[in-house]
């Protein structure tokens, strides 16, 4: 925040996913790209966005509460917020955007790096069975993939996701609370009409 009640929002954008074969020697097909960001754009309709943490969660397939941190994004770490997500079918990539929280520990060192022209590597973190492998070595990702979130990382393995910073600009804390006091306006709204109407 400024000295003059001005709230700094970093807005970040770039290729999130893609279909092609990747650094690990996987693929996620075009079909779950596809679905995955569909679904997800209906959690931030809902939600106002998605977590998005700073690294992918340590695993350890002996520790029941290490594999149950990897299906769920942790507002604890939370670096930053997925805002938008959209396929593109002639590249087929998925493309969005994520706010920076710059106030949080864990997005502090995001937004530095970013403000400074680094750009961040970005991955998805997905849960679903086990990938099929074909003759080429390549580990194709079956159709019940289901993206949680995807993670600010230091080497994504996506070749091309790398995000760029968009935006960077102040908001002051009255248009804040105007726009929060709207959402609630027409939530409140929608919920007559449901109800009542």
């Amino acid at each position: 925040m400024g000295g003059d009640g001005k709230v700094m929002k970093l807005i970040m954008e770039g290729e999130f996913s893609s279909a092609q074969v990747n650094r690990n020697k996987r693929r996620i097909p075009a079909k779950v790209l596809l679905e995955n960001s569909k679904r997800l754009n209906e959690v931030i309709k809902t939600r106002g966005g998605i977590v998005a943490e700073n690294g992918h969660p340590q695993l350890d397939p002996k520790d029941p509460k290490s594999m149950q941190r990897a299906i769920t994004a942790s507002f604890d770490r939370a670096a930053g917020l997925i805002q938008h997500l959209e396929f593109h079918p002639s590249k087929e990539i998925i493309y969005g955007k994520a706010e920076i929280l710059h106030e949080t520990p864990c997005g502090q060192p995001i937004a530095a790096l970013a403000k400074r022209g680094l750009k961040v590597g970005i991955s998805s973190r997905a849960v679903g069975s086990k990938g099929f492998m074909g003759p080429d070595g390549i580990t194709v990702y079956p159709e019940d993939t289901r993206i949680i979130t995807f993670d600010f990382v230091e080497n994504e393995s996506n070749y091309g996701s790398v995000l760029s910073l968009f935006e960077e600009s102040y908001n002051s804390l009255l248009d804040q609370y105007y726009r929060e006091q709207a959402v609630k306006t027409a939530s409140l709204f929608d919920i007559f009409h449901k109800h009542f109407k």
